[in-house]
């Protein structure tokens, strides 16, 4: 019954919402909005210097910022380590909507 209720209720929220909870954000909760003015800039293996090189100048609009990740992660989904990734993303997903759903809808 708990795995039936967590699937209607999963269904029934849409993408934006189901990020907002995770991301604990409520405007352009996408960690792409955000690509370029705070992961990108704190993580040591991006070279920003190249990055801006080969794509010009970075957006800082954060709907912007999420557009162009999008783009650039299009282009290397399918890849194996890349569609491995997202696939653990999804399991992780699913874990902690089954943790939540207990406190939202007991029983």
């Amino acid at each position: 019954m708990g795995i039936a209720l967590t699937g209607v209720l999963n269904a029934q929220l849409s993408a934006e919402a189901k990020a907002r909870i995770v991301f604990l954000r409520w405007r352009d909760p996408l960690p792409g909005s955000e690509a370029f003015t705070k992961h990108a800039l704190s993580d040591p293996r991006i070279d920003m210097a190249a990055l801006k090189a080969t794509l010009g100048p970075l957006p800082v609009a954060p709907r912007e910022q999420n557009a162009l990740w999008y783009k650039l992660y299009k282009t290397v989904g399918s890849e194996p380590a890349v569609s491995q990734v997202h696939r653990a993303f999804l399991f992780t997903w699913a874990g902690f909507f089954r943790k939540v759903r207990p406190c939202v809808a007991p029983g």
